[in-house]
């Protein structure tokens, strides 16, 4: 992402780390049971953020099931000059893989509290994840990070994987599923981003819709037609307000004539 509220993106912060660190963080390949799932797999939710709206085991299937067909359905892409990076096996060879880890949050220090310091904690988290846990065969990896109540997510990408999912990519991607995560609806959000990461690897067009920022608690449609009403009853109050201010003036103008009567050279009446 590069980014995530998120909108939505950096330096070393390995003090910035309290609860879950990057070293300490379980690996889901061979730490299932501590990352909530019962068998070896790509995705990581120790904290069980993802217990919201659907059943939880649903929503590690519906991720797993996107992260088992980016890494199976796309073409393993390392080529001769990244001999120094790996390879592709011959046999069985899969494609890239994506990776998520899943946080409560990430406890800064004292002395870090604005956003860019979030920003820069999670960036530095997602990427020493994935130099921990290389999955790839030859760079070629990916690690999406989400802190929830730091809304902030972040993907590390590798060197090969970064040709094709570039940072522009990946911040126009994650800029769309802000609309998921505003909403806390972080499965359908993390499988949207895995779905359009997955065409990317696949040099097939991804289609995204600019978030609208929208986050009121009542729908939008319901705001125009009360901006509307009151900007007719604005309008309103000033034509009575321009209407009565010209009347006024008007009946002054009128009372001015009438007193212009000159008495001064009228003959006084003659007395018998």
């Amino acid at each position: 992402m590069h980014r995530f509220l998120l909108v939505l993106g950096w330096i070393g912060v390995s003090s910035a780390f309290t609860g879950y660190s990057p070293e300490s963080f379980p690996d889901s390949m061979t730490q299932q049971l501590l990352c909530n799932q019962d068998t070896p797999t790509l995705l990581c939710d120790p904290t069980s953020q993802l217990a919201q709206g659907k059943n939880i085991t649903e929503n590690y299937q519906r991720i797993n099931q996107k992260l088992a067909a980016l890494r199976y359905n796309t073409t393993c892409k390392c080529g001769p000059t990244d001999s120094n990076l790996g390879k592709c096996d011959s046999i069985g060879a899969w494609g890239f893989t994506a990776s998520v880890a899943i946080l409560d949050s990430m406890i800064l220090d004292v002395n870090q509290h604005g956003r860019d310091d979030v920003l820069r904690a999670i960036e530095e988290f997602a990427h020493r994840l994935r130099r921990r846990f290389p999955r790839g065969n030859c760079d070629d990896d990916v690690y999406i990070v989400l802190s929830v109540k730091d809304d902030a997510i972040w993907t590390s990408a590798g060197k090969v994987a970064e040709r094709y999912l570039t940072p522009e990519l990946v911040n126009t991607i994650t800029i769309t599923a802000e609309q998921y995560f505003k909403k806390k609806q972080y499965t359908d959000g993390l499988v949207y981003m895995i779905e359009e990461y997955n065409k990317v690897f696949n040099e097939e067009k991804v289609e995204t819709v600019e978030s609208t920022g929208w986050d009121w608690p009542i729908p939008k449609w319901v705001v125009i037609v009360l901006g509307v009403i009151v900007g007719l009853v604005i309008i309103g109050l000033l034509a009575c307000a321009i209407y009565c201010l010209a009347k006024c003036c008007c009946l002054k103008d009128r009372r001015g004539n009438y007193s212009t009567v000159n008495r001064g050279n009228n003959p006084r009446p003659a007395h018998l």
